[in-house]
C-alpha cells in the first residue's frame, strides 16, 4: 500500500504540474490542502463516534478499555489531526489503528520535494 500511495501521489503531482507550468508552489500547496481536507471529515467521524457518542450507548466488560482509550485521547488528540501520531509511544497514541493514515499523509508530504528535485536534476543534466 505504501508503494501505491507513492505512485498515486506522483501521478497527482505530475498532473497538477502539467496544468501549471510556472506556478509550482501553489500547485503543491493545493495538493497538501486538498489531501488534508479530503481525509478530515471521515477522520473526525472515526474520532467523535467512539470517544464522544459510544460512552453513552454501552456498558459491559469492555467498558474499561473504552474509558482508558477516551482518557488517552483527551491529552493526545491533536497529534492525530496533525498526522504525527506515529512518532509517539503506543501508550500515548489516541487511536492506534490510524497509523496508516498518518504514514499515508507523510508520504504525500515527501513526494513533491522529491519529484521536484528529480525534475531539477533532469534539467541540470540536459
Amino acid at each position: 500500500f505504501f508503494w501505491l500511495t507513492g505512485f498515486l501521489a506522483v501521478l497527482v503531482l505530475t498532473e497538477q504540474l502539467k496544468n501549471r507550468r510556472r506556478n509550482i508552489v501553489p500547485a503543491v500547496l493545493l495538493i497538501y490542502v486538498h489531501r488534508y481536507l479530503r481525509m478530515l471529515p471521515i477522520y473526525l467521524f472515526a474520532f467523535i463516534v467512539p470517544f464522544y457518542i459510544m460512552p453513552y450507548l454501552y456498558d459491559g466488560p469492555n467498558y474499561d478499555v473504552a474509558r482508558d482509550m477516551n482518557d488517552t485521547c483527551k491529552g493526545n488528540w491533536l497529534y492525530n489531526f496533525l498526522y504525527i501520531n506515529v512518532y509517539f509511544k503506543d501508550n500515548q497514541n489516541c487511536m492506534g489503528w490510524t497509523w496508516y493514515i498518518a504514514n499515508d499523509f507523510q508520504i504525500y508530504l515527501l513526494v513533491p520535494p522529491l519529484v521536484l528535485l528529480y525534475l531539477l536534476s533532469l534539467i541540470h543534466i540536459s
